[in-house]
């Protein structure tokens, strides 16, 4: 190499080369990671708004485009979710809708369930009733998951080529929503004192809603003489464009199309297709209303953190005495302040940490500081370790 300079420069160049590929490779993964990480971490506290308005606003958008449109939508005043996300642009949104809010929801979900866990060992003394309150809240996170990947098939499976199925998904995810929120609440009320004061009403509210829009959508069906019927090519001719009603005529009976409409009842479909939006509303509603819960549980077990590290390092709940010194006063809260510190940099979500730190001085707790301590005093020793391990 000495005897070709030239090489060797190049082979310097091509390595230097090489090695600022490999760096900007390695900066793009770390990026991809950070971004990934962030996302992950803005879903588990924001997952369920990130659901609602991923279900609501797709919705609000398909009956305007539809209308702009001029489609057919079977002659309702105010058209099924169903009716407008069947075929063209429309779907295009509601699949895409459905399919993006999954993973959100899902990551969302089960924080809920894993916070919700572990708040009920610090809460819940009993083991017996800290047995069925997990259970409880396992069945929630299995219901509402299943709620959210029918959302997805029910998008997949459109009501002109599956009417039947489509149908029967679109009640199992109402059903499934309602008994998961209904259960949440009675075990809410039952077990955990400071999120049920906190969010009662919200939670009263949206559940109570949801069943009745739910109920009225699902009984306005059986109403005889209402239900939607196959639209004869005749009768289509007179409702949109004969090139639309060739293009969904039933190729084995050419005298009928494929398409619904609802000749009768006009003032019951019209409550329907009003019941079925605020029965989501409602419904999506109360799951992004957890995110309340997730907050508060959080809070708590930071706040029992704390105290179980001052307990460790004092050896017990320090109360100052009225006599000390200014000066020493000062300096056990300037320690006190860094264990608040040290307990809160634990968290590594950002979006979380910002709540935990604003709501830590002047949070309303339902229980006051001197109930707290009394429960931590008497908490067991396995019961403080199990601080540590959350």
């Amino acid at each position: 190499l000495h005897r070709f300079p030239s090489c060797h420069k190049t082979m310097e160049n091509t390595s230097i080369e090489k090695g600022e590929e490999d760096w900007e490779g390695t900066r793009f993964f770390v990026r991809l990671k950070d971004t990934l990480l962030k996302c992950y971490y803005f879903f588990q506290l924001n997952g369920g708004y990130f659901a609602l308005y991923g279900i609501i606003l797709p919705g609000i958008l398909m009956n305007i485009l539809s209308a702009v449109f001029n489609e057919y939508q079977g002659g309702c005043s105010f058209p099924y979710i169903s009716e407008v996300g069947r075929e063209g642009l429309n779907r295009v949104i509601f699949v895409t809708s459905t399919v993006i809010i999954i993973v959100p929801w899902l990551i969302f979900s089960a924080f809920f369930l894993f916070t919700s866990w572990a708040y009920a060992q610090l809460v819940i003394p009993s083991l017996f009733h800290r047995g069925v309150f997990d259970f409880c809240q396992l069945l929630v996170f299995i219901l509402i998951t299943h709620s959210n990947i029918y959302f997805f098939t029910t998008s997949i499976y459109d009501i002109l080529k599956f009417p039947d199925y489509h149908g029967k998904l679109t009640t199992k995810l109402a059903l499934y929503g309602c008994i998961a929120f209904t259960i949440d609440t009675v075990v809410c009320s039952l077990y955990l004192k400071t999120p049920w004061e906190k969010m009662k009403w919200t939670k009263i509210v949206n559940c109570i809603l949801s069943w009745v829009f739910g109920l009225t959508f699902g009984l306005l069906n059986l109403v005889k003489g209402c239900p939607a019927q196959i639209l004869p090519m005749d009768r289509c001719f007179l409702l949109t464009a004969e090139d639309y009603c060739f293009a969904k005529q039933d190729p084995l009976q050419p005298w009928m199309t494929i398409l619904r409409y609802y000749p009768h009842c006009h003032k019951l479909h019209f409550v329907r297709g009003l019941s079925e939006y605020l029965c989501l509303l409602f419904a999506m509603t109360y799951l992004s209303s957890l995110r309340g819960d997730i907050i508060i549980e959080q809070y708590e077990i930071c706040k029992w953190k704390w105290l179980n590290a001052l307990a460790t390092k004092n050896g017990k709940r320090s109360h100052t005495d009225p006599a000390t010194e200014e000066e020493e006063i000062q300096k056990l809260n300037e320690e006190d302040n860094e264990l608040v510190d040290a307990v809160i940099r634990r968290y590594n979500n950002p979006y979380l940490l910002r709540y935990i730190k604003l709501y830590w001085e002047d949070y309303d707790s339902v229980q006051s500081n001197v109930e707290i301590d009394k429960m931590f005093m008497q908490m067991t020793n396995r019961e403080r370790n199990q601080l540590e391990l959350q």
